[in-house]
């Protein structure tokens, strides 16, 4: 029978309730139960039978909508599902939706597990308790496509029966699999607490019996849709494997018992029951035993093993002890594993008081690390003696003193870690009660979950997931009347109270309004002392904040009704609007509310045509009154002050109108590919496109991070949080693969990809367009960082950019045309977002070479990528020419036009490679040069360097040189350190004396250059002492035209120089040297000796004469031996010979003398015909002087004179006399006797 039913409950609040939702201080609704369920439980309601509307049994608040014995429900944080069992019924919907009905799936339990006859209940040997574990299986899927993919588990406390349900979300049911183990396996021992009822008559918190033998259960998925599930019943592991055709088990000794022994100066409940389970790794599970922790390893394959690797008793942990002191009982209660992989244990203690000897009990958390030995392998047993699990932090008090209370409230409750505040824990009670405790900086406080009105037990609780698994989520709860609460992390913190001295399992009233009033006075008087979460002066600084963010509000009021600002700015200073900088200033914060302002009113939700024109509607108010509130500042003189004090808030302020168009933008775009239907809840499921998809993700992932929106449509969310349009593209970074859709067509993906790229890219101009336009209301820029350009959009753009890059080299030219603009687009808004970056942080003074590498690489692929298409289009267009000339004009033709957005882009920021390119093939040496005029780049990497650069590679020198025409200068600095070229540009500029600084240096350089110097001749393999002559002759002519100061001497070394080569170049005719690298002084000089050529060694005393008095002093035993060199050219004895046989007379004598190599040294050295640089040979080695016996020289350049050397030689005893004539004769002092012996006759 058809029931009519409420899409939701709105509860009907006070106006103080309002008030304290708005603020986020109370817990706000986040998602009802499905009408599905509603209708069911209604349905089987007495109250329906009798008649009664399903609108009258809602709105009674004396009943529960389930009773207490019905109502079994859960909530799974990892897939954001929650589950209730009515009946034979189990209700599957995401609590993370505010529509759940239609996401709602309704499984029936097998009939065989069901009551015979009418199959409306369950059977009771399997009793009315059951676990249900949920397995997510497609997050990101769930995420982006809003598909969810998950299998269900459900496991009979009492029976131990386990039903699989694989997929249950597939639109193909796939029937759900059963698995009951014999009834035998599960009787209870008497080990275990005796008969079912009876108890241990010794202690009130001894052994007893338990009517829910199965403790825990923990599962996993694997491939295929198989699972594996594990749980703990009765010191024992139950090992279910569980696939599309059937369920196998298998049962393992846990080995958990406890001893009756008991250890230390309490006793722990050894009643060898397994507490909890939970996962540790992918591979690993931790067991809560009565007396520790233990940890299994679980082989992940059908059939796999089960074995324990360590153990970990908190009795044998002196550690622990210490916090346990004074404790006559200890009771573990929960394990659970936090984000950061820490162990928290909830446990409870019996006490007694020594002065009123009054038993109380005291709850608390143990925290522990976990250090599991690395290189341990799978199933291998770690050494007892190595510690696992050690103490992190002192026990975490909940409550110091509660009443007793009996085991079995203690075994109900459970722990929940990991929500908001960081490092809060839940502890939920088995009366219902829901407590939060959190501790900071030493002080524990406690909130306890309560709303307005009866909202029936809580029944579960969970975290809101976070999208990218970066930080917690707020705390929601599962309730039996009222569906699914959030709490706002702010209503712990203001809302949380010092523990009071009462059990948890005492729930306070929720309609008494003075201990609401009372929580929340204490949340803001409690700050005196050290360690409070909310100290005095943060508290007093809020609330003066607040008042600030008010007084702004009304004054912005009272200036859109009445346009008066009438002292407005001393009000404001009065009240601190002004002391803030940043996001944190008061006006900030106020611009900040008015364009995130949430509507009153949602057009129908969806994505219909009402709703598309609802943001509409929307966003242009929103804009409409940020204008206002521009002018508001700037009526006010407020926007003066802010413009020169503080310029981030007013930069703040402004960007908030950035993306009030960038977000309308975005709208367009997405209008104008929404299909243009109107059916509700239809039309936006047949709603497809990446733009749609990511839109739902964003606006999931804020849902999630404020649990204040969890009832808002993602869409809504999405356009109405305007200062977090960043989230978009920090959504396609991380989910990119998701968003494009990889498992799609190749056209598919291209659509997808353009329609998330043009949105992107259109939403960036837009917000530089309005700063573009509105440039006069800013600050002055220096060191800001507009939104565009910080990290998480350029990852964002950067993530598309590089898809689109991969998915064009598998399209042809003609298909990817669309592609490419999409591309060229964000290339655009990328680059752009760099350059900001770079400036910003350049004018911050902070590092940015890192950065600007991470530029210029992403810049260059980019480019190159777009030019590489269009070079693609214009060969496809010249393809069908008549002719080759045809061709090529219309090839060129087309990269004209084509080149110019690209060459526009390139010229912006700088791609010198792309300019360079582009000019070579259009072969438009006019757009080069008028490039190079351009001054783009630092000074040091100019496109002219480049250019240049390219030149020199190519070996285009005529070229690279007559560029000096119009760029002398930047050409004279590129060619600074190149000396082969440098000296041709200086002879156009007319510096002659750099041009013959620059010559003589590379005449006489050592280095191979392979630099030509007549023009367009191609580079010879060496450098020859030809080439090398002419340039000394160049170099002297310049040294002579420059004629500066010095010009002579530089002539003079110059033909010094031409002497000392062309000395070697006549060794190199006799190939005693080489032709083409210069050898120094001494080199020549030793070859020249070591050549056995009488004319060289004679020449080797010119290398001495034209190399300078330094060079002759600082190697006098060279010279030395160079003399006794030349003695050896001649045979002095044979001379000597020759003349006593034949009777040689004078002139003879004088002939053969004249032929000798001392001779010829003689006369060049000391005769006056030699040119020679610096001192005269006399100077240093005279060529006579007296020798007597003393005078003779110790060692190697020592000797006084040439005659001196000449006594080391040794023929110098027989031919001593020739010698010396040879040498008076060369110096002419021989000639001046003869004429003077002729005056004389």
């Amino acid at each position: 029978m058809a029931v009519c039913f409420r899409p939701r409950m709105a509860p009907i609040l006070k106006s103080g309730d309002k008030k304290s939702i708005a603020d986020g201080c109370d817990p706000v609704f986040v998602c009802d139960f499905p009408h599905q369920l509603r209708a069911a439980v209604t349905e089987a309601a007495p109250s329906h039978r009798s008649g009664k509307s399903i609108d009258q049994c809602f709105l009674r608040k004396d009943r529960f909508l389930f009773s207490f014995s019905e109502a079994r429900g859960g909530m799974d944080g990892g897939s954001g599902l929650s589950w209730m069992l009515h009946r034979t019924k189990i209700f599957v919907w995401s609590h993370l939706r505010n529509q759940a009905s239609s996401e709602c799936k309704i499984l029936n339990v097998p009939p065989q597990l069901c009551t015979e006859g009418d199959g409306q209940s369950i059977d009771s040997r399997h009793g009315s308790s059951w676990l249900v574990r949920i397995v997510n299986r497609g997050k990101e899927s769930s995420l982006v496509k809003g598909r969810v993919s998950a299998s269900l588990v459900l496991c009979s406390q009492k029976s131990l029966t386990v039903v699989y349900w694989p997929d249950i979300f597939r639109d193909t049911e796939i029937l759900p699999v059963v698995a009951m183990p014999d009834d035998k396996l599960l009787q209870i021992d008497d080990r275990y607490g005796g008969a079912p009822g009876r108890r241990s008559s010794s202690s009130s918190y001894g052994p007893q019996a338990d009517t829910k033998p199965v403790k825990s259960l923990i599962a996993t998925g694997l491939r295929n849709l198989e699972c594996v599930a594990i749980a703990s019943c009765l010191g024992n592991l139950w090992r279910f494997d569980c696939s599309v055709s059937g369920i196998s088990w298998r049962s393992v000794n846990a080995e958990v018992r406890g001893k009756s022994d008991n250890f230390g100066p309490f006793d722990f409940n050894n009643n060898g029951i397994v507490r909890s389970l939970v996962w540790w790794s992918r591979e690993e599970l931790l067991l809560l035993t009565p007396r520790g922790i233990e940890c299994w390893d679980v082989q992940l394959v059908k059939g796999g093993q089960l074995s324990k690797a360590w153990a970990y008793d908190i009795s044998e942990d002196a550690e622990v002890l210490k916090d346990l002191t004074s404790q006559k009982q200890v009771w573990l209660l929960d394990l659970q594993v936090t984000a950061e992989k820490n162990l928290t244990v909830l446990a409870a203690s019996l006490s007694k008081d020594r002065v009123t000897s009054s038993s109380y009990m005291q709850y608390f958390m143990l925290t522990f690390l976990c250090a599991p030995p690395s290189g341990r392998r799978f199933g291998e047993c770690c050494d007892p003696q190595f510690r696992c699990v050690k103490k992190k932090a002192p026990a975490q008090v909940i409550l110091p003193k509660a009443r007793v209370e009996v085991e079995e409230f203690l075994y109900s409750m459970q722990l929940r870690v990991g929500g908001k505040p960081a490092g809060s824990a839940m502890v939920l009670a088995g009366d219902g009660t829901a407590t939060i405790s959190h501790y900071l900086h030493g002080v524990g406080r406690l909130y306890q979950f309560d709303l307005a009105w009866d909202a029936g037990r809580v029944l579960d609780a969970s975290v809101v997931p976070s999208v990218d698994d970066s930080d917690e989520g707020a705390w929601l709860v599962l309730t039996e009347k009222a569906g699914v609460w959030g709490i706002p992390e702010r209503a712990v913190l203001l809302g949380a109270v010092e523990p009071p001295e009462r059990s948890l399992s005492r729930k306070g009233s929720a309609k008494d309004e003075s201990v609401k009033e009372q929580r929340r006075r204490l949340a803001v008087e409690s700050t005196d002392g050290v360690g409070k979460v909310l100290t005095r002066n943060s508290t007093q600084r809020l609330l003066q904040d607040e008042e600030a963010e008010a007084t702004v509000g009304q004054l912005f009021q009272h200036y859109v009704t009445t346009r008066q600002v009438i002292a407005v700015f001393e009000k404001l200073q009065k009240t601190g609007a002004f002391d803030d900088e940043g996001e944190m200033n008061i006006f900030a914060r106020f611009s900040k509310s008015i364009v995130d302002t949430i509507a009153k009113h949602w057009a129908s939700g969806g994505a219909g045509g009402a709703a598309t024109m609802a943001i509409t509607s929307q966003l242009t108010e929103k804009q409409k009154r940020h204008q206002q509130y521009l002018n508001f500042l700037a009526a006010s003189k407020c926007h003066e002050f802010l413009r020169h004090q503080r310029r981030s808030s007013l930069h703040t302020i402004l960007e908030h109108g950035e993306k009030l168009a960038a977000l309308l933008k975005i709208k367009d775009t997405y209008n104008s590919r929404a299909p243009g239907q109107s059916g509700g809840e239809a039309e936006e499921a047949q709603i497809t496109g990446a733009l749609w998809d990511t839109i739902q993700l964003v606006g999931e992932k804020a849902r999630r991070k404020n649990v204040m929106l969890m009832d808002k449509e993602k869409m809504e969310v999405f356009f109405t949080r305007v200062s977090d349009i960043e989230e978009l593209f920090g959504c396609i970074d991380e989910h990119s693969q998701a968003i494009i859709g990889q498992e799609m067509s190749l056209k598919s993906q291209t659509e997808r990809l353009c329609e998330v790229a043009d949105a992107c890219s259109s939403a960036v101009r837009a917000g530089i367009q309005y700063r573009d336009t509105q440039q006069t209301w800013y600050p002055s820029p220096e060191g800001l960082t507009p939104w565009y350009c910080k990290a998480t959009v350029r990852s964002g753009l950067w993530r598309l950019a590089t898809h689109l890059m991969d998915v064009q080299t598998e399209l042809d030219v003609q298909s990817k045309e669309k592609l490419m603009v999409s591309l060229a687009d964000i290339a655009d808004v990328l680059l752009e977002g760099y350059a900001g970056a770079i400036l910003a942080k350049i004018e911050r003074d902070e590092e940015y070479r890192g950065l600007q590498l991470e530029y210029w690489s992403r810049r260059d692929s980019l480019l190159l990528t777009l030019q590489q298409h269009e070079r693609e289009a214009a060969e496809l267009a010249s393809q069908h020419a008549e002719s080759a000339d045809a061709g090529e004009q219309k090839r060129l033709e087309v990269l004209r036009d084509r080149y110019s957005s690209l060459l526009a882009l390139a010229r912006r920021h700088a791609g010198y490679q792309t300019l360079w390119e582009i000019c070579i093939d259009l072969n438009d040496m006019d757009c080069l040069r008028k490039l190079m005029h351009e001054s783009m780049g630092l000074k040091e990497g100019r496109f002219s360097n480049y250019v240049f650069e390219q030149f020199l590679k190519k070996g285009q020198y005529s070229k690279l040189l007559r560029l000096g025409e119009e760029f002398a200068e930047d050409l004279a600095s590129f060619l600074r350190d190149k000396k082969s070229l440098s000296w041709l540009h200086d002879f156009f500029l007319k510096r002659f004396t750099a041009a013959s600084d620059t010559t003589h240096h590379l005449a006489l350089s050592s280095s191979d250059l392979n630099i030509p110097i007549i023009r367009d001749e191609k580079p010879t393999s060496g450098f020859t002492l030809s080439a090398r002559r002419k340039l000394l002759y160049l170099a002297k002519l310049s040294a002579l035209a420059g004629w500066k100061r010095g010009a002579v001497d530089k002539s003079i070394q110059i033909e010094a120089d031409l002497g000392i080569l062309a000395v070697q170049e006549a060794a190199a005719e006799l190939g005693i040297a080489t032709s083409t690298e210069v050898l120094s002084p001494l080199q020549l000089v030793e070859a020249c000796l070591n050549s056995g050529h009488k004319e060289l060694v004679i020449r080797s005393l010119e290398v001495f004469a034209l190399s300078g008095d330094f060079f002759r002093r600082g190697n006098k035993s060279l010279l030395e031996a160079t003399w006794l060199k030349l003695a050896d050219q001649d045979d002095w004895l044979k001379m000597r010979q020759l003349s006593d046989e034949e009777c040689w007379n004078d002139q003879q004598q004088y002939e053969a003398l004249k032929a000798t190599a001392l001779y010829a040294a003689s006369k060049y050295c000391y005769g006056g015909s030699a040119f020679v640089v610096g001192t005269l040979f006399e100077e240093t080695l005279p060529l006579f002087r007296e020798i007597d016996a003393s005078s003779r020289r110790a060692e190697p350049g020592s000797a006084g004179s040439v005659n001196e050397v000449l006594t080391e030689h040794e023929d110098f005893p027989e031919a001593g006399e020739a010698m010396v004539m040879a040498l008076r004769m060369g110096k002419g002092l021989e000639l001046v006797a003869e004429e003077d012996n002729c005056m004389e006759m």
